[in-house]
């Protein structure tokens, strides 16, 4: 069977799948609780991308996951429905800005997902702490 990582940032939302999943906590790994049943690993990870991909790393080197969902709250440029589920197809990364387009275009990162057959909408995930600001009204 197919070993499954779940990441989460917030102790609310590692509480409710506690409950669900029957997990008990079997380790603390570089402050990082890890919680596990059968095939099921989760990792409360807190806040950030750099919190998040250590959490990743963690559950990859040390349980061998074959398969990751990350749970929790996303902002969104567009209105999005709250509380629905969304497949990632592909991940971007941006955390640098230099104001000239064609410049910008290359420090766009991208890595393909595994995206299982589904009837969810997918979507792009992208991270950074620059966004343009042509998407933000002017306040």
């Amino acid at each position: 069977m197919t070993k499954i990582g779940i990441v989460c940032a917030m102790s609310k939302e590692v509480e409710k799948i506690i409950t669900a999943y029957g997990l008990v906590q079997i380790d603390s790994h570089l402050d990082y609780k890890i919680y596990q049943k059968n095939h099921i690993t989760l990792i409360e990870s807190n806040i950030g991308k750099v919190a998040s991909t250590l959490a990743v790393a963690i559950l990859i080197d040390k349980f061998n996951i074959g398969r990751l969902i990350n749970i929790g709250l996303a902002g969104a440029i567009n209105s999005l429905p709250a509380g629905s589920a969304y497949f990632v197809s592909s991940v971007t990364q941006h955390d640098a800005f230099i104001p000239f387009d064609d410049y910008q275009q290359d420090l766009y990162q991208s890595i393909d997902c595994y995206v299982p057959e589904h009837t969810n909408k997918s979507m792009v995930l992208t991270t950074g702490d620059q966004f343009h600001h042509q998407h933000f009204n002017d306040q």
